[in-house]
């Protein structure tokens, strides 16, 4: 995997369980051994944050509004909010959505947005 972090190639997902290292990587190895310095580890993670940083979705976590959501606004201003009636829900570790907030009638829909309290949780089954 060393390899690679001198090939720029910058984001590879290694293993699910590091601790099996079942693909071999030997990337603090050869930080030890000096064939990867930490310079080259530092310009990965650069290009992967810078990457991320220019993201949609980086954007609007910091509360940036984007090109998207200008186009977005701007449509919703000349057309009416004929795009989208979205019912936001709080969500937590664990939410139920009642059924009594679906519009079933015939030809209609329905859009829910979970808006989630906690940021990273993982633990969805």
């Amino acid at each position: 995997m060393a390899a690679m972090i001198r090939a720029q190639n910058d984001l590879f997902m290694v293993v699910s369980d590091s601790e099996q290292n079942a693909r071999g990587d030997n990337s603090a190895e050869a930080m030890r051994e000096g064939t990867v310095t930490r310079g080259e580890y530092q310009r990965s993670a650069m290009n992967i944050c810078h990457y991320l940083m220019g993201t949609t979705a980086f954007n609007r976590m910091h509360g940036m509004e984007t090109e998207l959501d200008k186009a977005l606004a701007a449509f919703r201003e000349e057309e009416g909010d004929v795009v989208l009636d979205i019912l936001s829900v709080p969500v937590e570790k664990e939410s139920v959505v009642s059924g009594e907030i679906f519009d079933i009638s015939r030809g209609r829909s329905t859009f829910i947005r979970a808006d989630l309290k906690e940021r990273g949780y993982t633990g969805w089954s």
